[in-house]
């Protein structure tokens, strides 16, 4: 499997143990490139990183997330979109997020709001 790993943060021996269990022989790639802000923006770039990849890791606001799934031909073309869980604990009274050793995959985002 090729891995894009779309996020600024280093990987981890841990992470890519963890990507090696899920998905066996795998080829990481990084790029800590940050996407345009505007969905069809994002989405266009998106899918020109992701052109070579079966698998797209992502940090990313929740809006881009749900674009990329609705619109983008990486998940049109059976791409999967996954996100490292993360766990959140307190180091000298700083909050920080320490992997957990698993991926979920990103199967669906629904934002329902209504006006204030």
């Amino acid at each position: 499997m090729k891995i894009l790993r779309l996020t600024q943060h280093a990987t981890t021996d841990t992470q890519v143990a963890a990507l090696q269990r899920i998905f066996g022989e795998v080829t990481i790639t990084q790029t800590n490139e940050t996407l345009p802000m505007l969905v069809k923006d994002a989405v266009s770039r998106f899918d020109m990183l992701s052109e070579l990849f079966d698998v797209v890791e992502v940090v990313l606001p929740t809006n881009l997330v749900e674009g990329i799934l609705k619109f983008s031909g990486f998940s049109k073309r059976g791409g999967i979109l996954i996100r490292a869980i993360m766990l959140r604990t307190i180091v000298e009274e700083k909050a920080i997020f320490v992997f957990s050793g698993d991926y979920e995959k990103i199967v669906k985002v629904e934002i329902v709001t209504e006006m204030l």
